[in-house]
């Protein structure tokens, strides 16, 4: 099938705003758009696909507060989806709350071990929970050069009314010393009502470790992992060949 890209054109806007509690020079909003119209060809089996398109807007805000930190949100949604225009309805938002040590996050963002793990390879055993679609809240905290995050997923109050406001503790951390990286994860066992479409949650308590260094030009890494019913152990060598980079793992 062959695709004809026809236009695609993106816009970005940015205009200064005043916020609660004062502001600085660096306060505002932006405002980014993508717009795109293409057309397939018909299909191997003869059917016409014809045209598509869409059209998403997403919107930033920011303000630098008196006390140091940076208050943000952010925000998209879809205004066309193969449609002559939908009724708006945010496909994704955050909202945090930063300074240069430590931060929390709310809304669209990754869970703390997913954030924080690095696998060795393709291994069996470090199914961590990916956030997609759900909400989660995540703190993260920077001491030198070692990071530590915290999140729970947050349950729907409308669906579970019943149950806990949060669900699955979820902990990673990264640092250095010297040549060594490091990366710990773990996330517990999730309630057995917690109601997700997400196929990548997953309710099982999994933790593990990885490290990795540089030996001459190659980057060793090593980790392990353990999901409750099952452990994996894994190796993986990455040596670069000019602008080529050859990865092989066990």
């Amino acid at each position: 099938m062959k695709s004809i890209l026809l236009t695609s054109t993106a816009l970005v806007a940015f205009a200064g705003a005043a916020f609660a509690g004062g502001h600085s020079a660096n306060d505002g909003i932006s405002f980014a758009g993508e717009a795109t119209l293409g057309h397939n060809d018909n299909d191997a089996l003869g059917n016409t696909d014809g045209f598509y398109w869409d059209a998403n807007v997403a919107v930033s805000m920011s303000t630098a507060l008196d006390n140091g930190l940076t208050a943000a949100a952010q925000f998209d949604f879809d205004i066309a989806d193969n449609s002559n225009g939908v009724d708006l309805a945010s496909g994704g938002y955050v909202l945090s709350l930063t300074s240069d040590t430590a931060s929390i996050f709310y809304g669209d963002t990754a869970f703390a071990a997913e954030s924080a793990w690095s696998s060795a390879g393709d291994m069996e055993a470090d199914g961590f929970s990916e956030a997609d679609g759900e909400t989660a809240i995540r703190g993260e905290v920077t001491i030198g050069d070692v990071t530590a995050m915290l999140s729970y997923a947050v349950n729907d109050a409308d669906e579970n009314a019943a149950t806990n406001s949060v669900n699955q503790l979820s902990f990673g951390a990264t640092g250095s010393f010297g040549n060594f990286n490091f990366a710990a994860a773990y996330q517990e066992a999730a309630e057995d009502n917690f109601n997700t479409a997400n196929g990548d949650f997953k309710n099982n308590e999994v933790y593990g470790f990885s490290g990795s260094t540089t030996v001459g030009a190659a980057t060793v890494t090593v980790a392990y992992a353990d999901n409750s019913t099952a452990s994996s152990t894994g190796v993986k060598v990455a040596y670069p060949f000019g602008p080529v980079t050859a990865t092989a793992y066990y």
